[in-house]
């Protein structure tokens, strides 16, 4: 293994290779055509003829294929400001957390696309929260007649067959627009791969795994949108979705020396229900003064069935078994004003009230042969409750025509209470300034920085108590948990070149106050908790092009390469170390090559990512990374519909986990025991026919 050292070396040439590759490649690039156009506020204008040679079938099919840009889903977030990706529909961001952007699009012909905008910088006026630097505006035509999209999916893998599909219909009633789709969507697991047990306490062992199980859940979408004469506008979301989730690993284990094996049946079963209604409603007083009021509900219920049933070869053994059900909920209201009364200023200001919370019953089992007893969890049954107010104001000022500066405060003040097994109540304030500043050098060429204050969403299942048969381990619950913080702070240079080139070099620095990690409580128990702070910084590099600057038309190539590290003091050491769970290095390249007079395209995904790392007080467990290569074909048959075909992880890369378990605190004790697995997952097998109706 390479040191700290020598790897962050390794990084930082890798990424000056990148560069290097970058600027020579954009040096050579062409001027692009009319179906992309740069105004002079840096917005790109792509009509739907730029899109036609990726053979599109729906607006996420467009969204996929802009260059440069990558869609942020806007997960882990407070509240509904925060929650905001960076795509807008007409302007709007959807009014919903559940339904997936993706989703959205996918409901979305591209015939029912006027054309896509690519905003970068000066976004502070749009529709959006904070901390979105480029977004992408999908303009829609004008409702005419009924349309709908489809796509169905048939997936092999291990000689098991699963399918996935997904329907949509959208059309007009009166001023009412509104669009209804179905989804079946699922994935089976059959992971083979073998695990040693190096053992300093005893005989090594060796262990050959199977896991199966797999998601089947179903989807049900409403969006109506009515426009008055007025000029008002009222929207209504539902999305309900049901499904479970099921597990069943064997485990043979057989020790050094010993003639018969061991047997581990961990099984796991998830039953979830999830719904959520959202609305808003916009109102002009007149054209500089506008108001949006939005509200949302969510809940979810959910009731988990988990067991360990272990078999020796001696007769001996145990079995253990937990039952947990949970009720989620989060509801928000939100009001919005904007002003664009003074001359390049515009203002938005409001305040949004939410209350989240999570109801937690957890019961665990143990026979050890003289029969079924209930073992005492501390924390097992608890309900905690978050309500939280903020007050928001910003603006984005525009300059002149060159720099535009977006200015931003938040207030948040909230309440976190927990009752049950443990009662506990806290309150916090939080001030998150924000500011972002934009100079346009040139129509292709654009300077952004951004100065951010993030506050995290705290996960409340870790208030909760659970069983980890997996490891043989119970999780704790932490009711002193807080939410971690984060001051931002981002360079980004981009340059663009020719129709689909574009260079973005990012570098950034995060200082995050009250990292949330594993906390020590003893020599080998912990729970999630706030360990101090701690600091990331690194860079990362958006490029596109075509390859037409080589004699190869019709092709391109879209890489994304992160590099990071990260440094936080180990309450077990005493040391710095890296954060849990973050990869230094993170590498994606899609290259496809268009047939035009077939109709079709060929392309390669490659991906990789270093391991991740968990520290836990008596254990480090490391993760490897995603590290495989996918084909994909996709044609257009004549009567309309796309056919794509799709290999991934074509080669069946192992993915390792690596656990070293110490017989007490690891800065002071011995190593008791290592665990190395390597699995395989099995190459898949994609074939999805889609269209328009």
């Amino acid at each position: 293994m390479l040191n700290g050292s020598r790897s962050r070396e390794l990084r930082y040439k890798s990424l000056a290779s990148v560069i290097c590759l970058i600027i020579s490649g954009s040096a050579l690039a062409q001027d692009s055509n009319v179906n992309v156009q740069i105004n002079q506020n840096a917005t790109v204008k792509y009509e739907p003829e730029f899109f036609q040679q990726y053979n599109p079938i729906t607006a996420l099919d467009l969204v996929n294929r802009v260059p440069g840009f990558t869609i942020d889903r806007g997960d882990n977030v407070r509240g509904f400001g925060g929650s905001a990706g960076n795509i807008l529909i007409n302007g709007k961001r959807p009014s919903t957390k559940s339904d997936s952007i993706d989703n959205i699009l996918s409901r979305i012909s591209q015939d029912n696309v006027l054309h896509i905008e690519l905003i970068r910088g000066a976004t502070g006026g749009l529709d959006l929260g904070a901390g979105q630097s480029v977004v992408v505006n999908v303009i829609l035509k004008k409702q005419s007649s009924g349309s709908g999209t489809f796509e169905v999916t048939l997936v092999e893998r291990e000689g098991k067959i699963e399918s996935r599909f997904n329907v949509s219909y959208n059309d007009k009633i009166a001023n009412t627009l509104y669009t209804v789709g179905i989804e079946r969507f699922g994935f089976d697991i059959a992971r083979r791969g073998v695990e040693t047990l190096t053992n300093f306490q005893g005989p090594d062992e060796l262990r050959e795994e199977e896991e199966d199980g797999g998601l089947g859940e179903w989807l049900l979408n409403l969006k109506t949108e009515t426009n008055f004469n007025s000029g008002d506008v009222f929207r209504l979301n539902f999305q309900g979705r049901t499904g479970p989730f099921d597990v069943l690993e064997n485990s043979i284990r057989t020790p050094v020396g010993q003639s018969e094996p061991n047997l581990f049946v961990r099984t796991f079963r998830d039953e979830e229900d999830q719904f959520e209604i959202s609305s808003d409603y916009e109102h002009k007083f007149n054209e500089a003064f506008r108001v949006k009021l939005i509200g949302l509900l969510n809940r979810e219920y959910s009731d988990t069935f988990s067991s360990l049933n272990i078999l020796r070869a001696d007769d001996t053994g145990s079995f253990s078994r937990s039952v947990r059900g949970s009720n989620e909920g989060e509801t928000i209201g939100r009001i919005e004003f904007d002003w664009t009364s003074f001359k390049n200023h515009t203002v938005q200001f409001g305040i949004e009230g939410a209350r989240n919370f999570v109801e937690s019953e957890f019961a665990l089992f143990r026979d050890n042969g003289e029969g079924e007893e209930e073992i005492n969890v501390p924390g097992a049954n608890t309900r905690v409750s978050e309500k939280r107010g903020e007050i928001f104001t910003s603006d984005s000022w525009r300059l002149n025509s060159k720099l535009t500066l977006d200015l931003g405060f938040n207030v948040e003040f909230s309440e976190i209470s927990q009752s049950g097994d443990v009662q506990n109540a806290r309150t916090f304030t939080f001030a998150k300034p924000s500011a972002a500043l934009t100079y346009v050098s040139s129509e292709k060429s654009q300077w952004r920085l951004r100065f951010e204050r993030e506050v995290g969403q705290l996960n409340f299942n870790d208030f909760v108590s659970r069983a980890n048969f997996q490891d043989e381990d119970l999780d704790l619950g932490n009711p002193e948990l807080q939410p971690d913080s984060t001051w931002v702070a981002e360079a980004t240079y981009e340059r663009r070149f020719g129709d689909i080139g574009v260079v973005e070099l990012t570098l950034f620095y995060n200082y995050i106050e009250d990292v949330i990690d594993l906390l020590p409580l003893g020599p080998t128990t912990e729970s999630p908790g706030n360990i101090g702070n701690g600091e990331r910084w690194g860079a990362e590099i958006n490029f596109s092009t075509d390859f037409d600057f080589l004699g190869i038309p019709n092709a391109r190539i879209d890489v994304n390469y992160r590099v990071q590290d990260s440094s936080v003091t180990d309450l077990v050491t005493g040391q710095n170390r890296r954060l849990s769970n973050e990869r230094p290095e993170n590498f994606e390249l899609t290259f496809r090559k268009e047939f035009p007079t077939l109709n079709s395209n060929f392309g390669i995904e490659y991906m990789k990512e270093d391991p991740q790392d968990r520290f836990g007080v008596d254990e480090i467990e490391s993760n490897d990374g995603r590290n495989r290569v996918n084909f994909f074909w996709e044609t257009i048959f004549p009567i309309g519909l796309k056919g794509r075909f799709e290999v991934r992880d074509a080669f069946n890369q192992a993915r390792g986990r690596d656990r070293t378990v110490f017989s007490g605190f690891r800065s002071l004790s011995d190593i008791a025991f290592i665990e190395s697995r390597r699995r395989r997952d099995g190459t898949e097998l994609f074939f999805t026919i889609s269209g328009v109706f």
